[in-house]
């Protein structure tokens, strides 16, 4: 129920002229690489607004790097898709003795794009629960290779 209730959010949010028509998430996220362009303005006490992190997907595991500080994480996660267009990838990264715990909603606009929404309920940085939004952008040439 709560993920129905999300997704109604979402599409509430990003209207359909925001989002294409007939665009598909990838089916898996193994092998594939993706960068988050993080929104500044939507939350300015975000340790990472504006930034630009990017995240190498295997089977079951990720590993995050955000680019402007170079510090990496790694963890595991899930990814499904939850409706057309749209899908739901959550995370745990471990951070030395440290856990995050987040969402994230990907809406695409393309096959190769789209606005994602952030939500972490645990976290290393404060403050520790946040949501934030942005851009990403499934690297291509990777993309291409899967």
């Amino acid at each position: 129920m709560k993920c129905n209730v999300l997704i109604i959010i979402v599409l509430f949010i990003f209207s359909k002229t925001s989002l294409a028509e007939g665009c598909q998430q990838p089916k898996s996220l193994n092998k594939s690489q993706l960068l988050f362009m993080m929104n500044e303005m939507y939350i300015p006490s975000n340790p990472n607004a504006g930034g630009i992190q990017q995240v190498n997907f295997t089977e079951k595991n990720l590993t995050a790097t955000e680019l402007r500080k170079g510090i990496t994480s790694q963890g595991a996660y899930q990814y499904r898709i939850i409706a057309s267009g749209v899908a739901l990838v959550e995370a745990q990264l471990i951070e030395g003795d440290d856990r995050a715990i987040f969402r994230m909603i990907l809406m695409c606009k393309n096959n190769f794009s789209g606005k994602y929404i952030f939500s972490q309920s645990q976290g290393v940085m404060k403050p520790d629960r946040r949501q934030n939004t942005g851009d990403y952008i499934i690297e291509p040439a990777i993309l291409l290779l899967n």
